[in-house]
């Protein structure tokens, strides 16, 4: 019988030791939550602090991307940003990538983004080191599988794999200077006038 009674006095304070156990596991794992959190946060006004420094002389602001069309790509959506913003019709959109697209419409908190891989988006834009003029095509389909199209490149224009293609100081309606991609193969059009570049 003490034998019987010392071993449920030990369950009793091993359950109370659980109890314990547990309640501060779960403190752990909230603090950890709100660590990566904060990390995550951190990171995010990292990658925001370095684009702010890419493009120096053009006025930023932040926006969230909250809804998108029910297609699934990203070719229309709508960010978190208005007039309110000074986000306004024809204001260019940036990630860290580059380009992402252009505003289409503006209300008072929110406006209405058309991406460049739309197919109803054009792009006038510089190609490789010398700045060839060329046009960046919206495309879906292309995009599906994995790349744009920059067409009209003059056919004695050098352009070659891993060249960059930013927008042109000739375009009136994206800023001079902003990533659109790289190049990944170059060929001759049927024309014998001109060059295609994805």
């Amino acid at each position: 019988f003490d034998d019987k009674v010392q071993v449920f006095g030990d369950v009793k304070e091993l359950k109370k030791e659980n109890e314990a156990l547990k309640k501060e596991l779960t403190q752990y794992q909230n603090d950890l939550g709100k660590q990566e959190a904060e990390l995550a946060e951190l990171q995010t006004l990292r990658d925001l602090y370095d684009l702010d420094e890419m493009y120096p002389d053009y006025k930023k602001t932040a926006a969230r991307i909250f809804s998108v069309n029910s297609s699934g790509w990203f070719n229309e959506f709508y960010i978190n940003k208005g007039l309110n913003d000074d986000v306004y019709e024809g204001c260019n959109v940036i990630c860290d990538e580059g380009l992402l697209g252009i505003v289409v419409e503006s209300y008072d908190d929110y406006a209405k983004v058309r991406a460049i891989i739309d197919d109803r988006a054009n792009v006038t834009a510089e190609i490789g080191s010398a700045g060839y003029l060329c046009n960046v095509e919206g495309s879906l389909q292309n995009m599906d599988n994995g790349y744009l199209l920059a067409t009209d490149i003059d056919k004695n224009a050098i352009v070659t794999e891993g060249d960059k293609v930013i927008t042109s100081s000739v375009s009136d309606r994206y800023l001079y200077g902003i990533t659109i991609g790289y190049v990944t193969s170059v060929e001759q059009d049927p024309n014998n006038l001109t060059q295609t570049a994805r």
